[in-house]
């Protein structure tokens, strides 16, 4: 492996460890605070490392800005559109902060892919696999102790990591696939798979019909490829769900068991309802400022809709919506060939499995909002993105086509690159002292009187008298 490949996978490593080992020292208030502080460790990582590649003048750096300039111009849409929305905004200070996260979220997403190669992506799936099986078993270990006590068997009870459930259901949308896949290997295939059956065993009891119905959607995709792995991953998940099932029958089984084999919308319906009676014409313009969502539904302040398109159109406004979706699409087209050639399944489908699992369940969950399910978003993103680029790349004609770019725009994309490092330096400069000034200023046990955001209290600490106060000391 190069070199900045291997510095990428030990931050990514570290990110992980930090995020999911059980044993792993705390320095914050929550699991969500660690979360969000190690993904900015790592956004801030990921920047530099960029800007040195674009400055260096690496050709795969260059050749991802040429080839990819449509979907980099609709990136430079959606975070202007932002911008302007955060400008107009009520709280443009806390808004722009959530603006330069999302720029920089796109910057790692970009450097992940100028540096993804096969050997590469592997490594990231077992490190991936590896610390989040950590957490599995600790999880497990929890579920045997209620179980041999005769205790309640609740999702309460069992998880551990996360401060919600559905945080934990976000990150498992991308670790099941992998898990599927690894368990075809000869040397690690039993264990992946004990490990596949301990996540869906936790994944019933959290009750999730979200991450459910997501998973039944990929083994269908795996079908479309490989018939017997997806008849594996469905005998897998028949054999945690039975189990689930005789837990819940030994167990006490009251009223919050009950709710774990049923089916309801989770108050979602309520809320997308709410929020379509924010929407003005207004929005099909600019939104009322990214990160500033907030809707009453039975009493209680929700701070994001559970719908990354509603948030998108709402926060973000409808020219910046459009933009993203045209992103999304263009991701999804590349995907086309693979489909034509029907082969076994590669890390490159598992890849593009992870990220679009992960868009579908942002449609009922907040996915783009939680600091793990949205850094692996657009790692995945990344890592799709850098399999195609290096399947291409050793096609002979797009060599051909390689070289007339570098001998017409060369110019072009040598300015191009050399904006994009400037303006990357000057936005994680502000991205350090604005994140920096707002965990200062959090107050740990104030009670939160709404659902989480960037902090998970849902609370924004950032206004220009707030800030001016903060770096005079008052």
């Amino acid at each position: 492996m190069m070199k900045s490949q291997r510095i990428l996978l030990i931050v990514i490593t570290v990110f992980l460890f930090f995020a999911f080992f059980p044993l792993a020292p705390s320095f914050t208030y929550s699991f969500f605070e660690r979360q969000r502080l190690l993904e900015a460790i790592v956004l801030v990582f990921a920047t530099f490392f960029l800007v040195f590649s674009l400055i260096s003048g690496r050709n795969k750096a260059n050749d991802f800005v040429c080839r990819f300039k449509l979907p980099l111009l609709g990136g430079l849409v959606f975070i202007s559109f932002g911008l302007v929305s955060a400008m107009l905004s009520i709280e443009p200070v806390n808004s722009f902060l959530y603006v330069l996260h999302f720029f920089l979220l796109f910057g790692l997403a970009i450097f992940v892919a100028i540096n993804s190669s096969t050997t590469f992506v592997k490594q990231v799936f077992v490190a991936l696999v590896v610390t989040h099986s950590s957490l599995i078993c600790y999880a497990l270990l929890y579920l045997f102790f209620a179980a041999s006590d005769g205790g309640k068997i609740v999702p309460s009870v069992v998880y551990f990591g996360f401060d919600n459930i559905r945080f934990f259901n976000q990150v498992q949308v991308f670790v099941l696939p992998a898990l599927l896949f690894f368990s075809w290997s000869e040397r690690f295939g039993r264990l992946a798979l004990l490990m596949l059956f301990g996540n869906l065993l936790l994944m019933y009891l959290g009750g999730g019909l979200g991450i459910s119905l997501v998973w039944a959607l990929t083994l269908l995709f795996i079908a479309f490829f490989d018939k017997r792995m997806a008849v594996k991953g469905l005998l897998v998940s028949v054999a945690a769900y039975a189990l689930m099932c005789v837990l819940l029958y030994m167990s006490s089984f009251d009223e919050s068991a009950k709710q774990l084999i049923t089916v309801n919308d989770g108050g979602r319906i309520p809320l997308w309802l709410a929020t379509i009676d924010q929407l003005s014409l207004m929005h099909l313009l600019v939104g009322i400022g990214p990160g500033l969502f907030e809707a009453p539904v039975k009493l209680i302040m929700l701070s994001h809709p559970h719908n990354s398109i509603l948030e998108l159109l709402v926060e973000w406004g409808g020219v910046a919506t459009v933009a993203m979706i045209g992103i999304v699409l263009w991701t999804l087209s590349l995907y086309r060939g693979r489909l034509k050639a029907n082969r076994a399944v590669e890390l490159i489908d598992i890849a593009f499995m992870s990220f679009l699992g992960a868009l579908m369940l942002s449609l009922v969950s907040g996915v783009i909002v939680m600091p793990m399910a949205q850094c692996l978003l657009f790692v995945f993103w990344g890592l799709f993105l850098g399999l195609y680029l290096g399947s291409i790349s050793r096609q002979s004609d797009l060599r051909i086509m390689s070289l007339k770019t570098s001998t017409q725009g060369s110019s072009r994309s040598t300015i191009l690159t050399t904006m994009l490092a400037i303006t990357l330096l000057f936005i994680v400069v502000a991205y350090v002292i604005l994140i920096g000034i707002s965990y200062s200023l959090m107050d740990p046990f104030a009670p939160a009187m709404q659902g989480p955001r960037f902090w998970l209290n849902g609370e924004r600490y950032l206004d220009l008298i707030t800030i001016k106060n903060f770096l005079i000391g008052k």
